[in-house]
């Protein structure tokens, strides 16, 4: 369609109608490797054509086709701001259906009555902003550790329990932030008031498959958070996610949510992971990984600012293949001895 290049495809709604539908894209590239995604998503019988019920939806939809790759990095950060600023907090969560001339209407009158959100655009602001979503361990036994883990002599057994510890100590930097119940309980001595962590109000979301090498160091800390999946694998040839399980528990938006991945190179997985979060009404997310990319990092926080990240360190860059440089290899091969 002109310069548009569209994928048609035919899904059946809760009745059984067949409907057909379509996805428009920039270039015949983009449109090969979702019609392949498509096409794969189909034959395992996980396919779910994308559908927006409130606008929220459809503004993360918008964003992640067009945003991510079409805006410049200024263009990004402005459009960003008003929809942060202006738009989600105040209609976000209206249905499209009800959008109509007479509510744009009210909703103008009500923006020109708005105060304005002050700018924080600077470059030493936009840094310190960084800075702080982006959390390092500083530790002199973490460095130990990774060292062991970095190094390809290192066998299977040690390897895996080296990814449970250090997702375990990830886990108490990014639960520093976590409210306490206050109770009261009976010691051996005397009766008296404490604090305790309300487990029911978190899960767990490792990326399959080396994510789960994380979840019983993280299991230790919190045993009665609840635990969802997300299946990816990666194309290596565009070297971009590609899904094809998720499951997580059904009142998973009442929850703070952990995901876990041992590496954040390209930020593929992790930013799709965080989108399926969000189109289930996850509030409040983070991501632990041991390894990061500056690339992954960038991407992640360009995506989902909301988003804060805890790693065990951040590497130099990724290769011409996508692996973390220096990195550690292969994480899935090495937890389960595939390599």
């Amino acid at each position: 369609r002109g310069n548009k290049f569209c994928v048609v495809y035919k899904v059946k709604d809760e009745d059984g109608v067949e409907h057909q539908k379509s996805e428009t894209y920039g270039s015949q590239k983009e449109a090969d490797r979702r019609k392949k995604e498509i096409e794969y998503k189909m034959s395992l019988g996980k396919f779910e054509a994308p559908t927006c019920v409130r606008l929220h939806e459809l503004i993360e939809e918008y964003v992640k086709i067009y945003g991510h790759d079409k805006w410049a990095v200024s263009t990004y950060d402005g459009n960003m701001r008003v929809i942060n600023n202006y738009i989600l907090p105040t209609i976000g969560d209206t249905k499209l259906s009800s959008i109509n001339n007479h509510f744009l209407e009210k909703y103008y009158k009500e923006l020109l009555e708005m105060p304005a959100v002050k700018s924080t655009h600077n470059k030493e602001g936009e840094e310190k902003m960084k800075k702080e979503e982006v959390t390092v361990l500083d530790h002199p036994l973490i460095e130990h550790k990774l060292s062991i883990l970095r190094d390809k002599n290192t066998g299977t057994k040690e390897f895996r329990e080296l990814v449970s510890e250090l997702g375990m100590f990830l886990c108490y930097e990014a639960m520093k932030d976590a409210k306490l119940d206050e109770v009261e309980i009976e010691t051996p001595i005397t009766k008296v008031k404490a604090k305790r962590l309300n487990e029911d109000k978190f899960a767990f979301l490792p990326i399959l498959r080396a994510g789960t090498g994380m979840l019983d160091g993280l299991i230790n800390v919190i045993p009665n958070a609840k635990i969802g999946h997300i299946g990816m694998y990666r194309n290596e040839e565009t070297l971009e996610p590609v899904r094809y399980f998720f499951k997580v528990p059904n009142d998973i938006k009442n929850r703070e949510v952990l995901i876990l991945d041992p590496m954040l190179a390209t930020g593929g997985s992790g930013c799709d992971a965080i989108e399926q979060l969000k189109k289930e009404g996850v509030k409040k997310i983070k991501f632990l990984c041991l390894i990061a990319a500056p690339e992954g990092i960038e991407r992640m926080q360009k995506a989902h600012p909301d988003v804060k990240i805890y790693c065990a360190a951040v590497d130099e860059k990724l290769n011409e293949k996508g692996y973390i440089v220096p990195g550690l290899g292969d994480a899935g091969d090495r937890i389960f001895g595939t390599k």
